[in-house]
């Protein structure tokens, strides 16, 4: 993570930095918390995620 942070901060505008500082940051915990909603889903009904994918 803060090799993604380094990259980013050396693209984005100075005036601009610290807020996307602030998005990657919360972006890790805020992907923890959808895997495991996902897995609190698909534990009910393993296939509601397979056929969402597919129509």
């Amino acid at each position: 993570m803060p090799n993604t942070v380094g990259l980013m901060t050396e693209y984005v505008p100075k005036s601009l930095k610290s807020m996307f500082v602030s998005v990657m940051s919360s972006g890790f915990p805020v992907g923890g918390m959808l895997a495991v909603g996902l897995s609190i889903v698909s534990s009910r009904n393993p296939f509601i995620i397979i056929t969402s994918f597919y129509g």
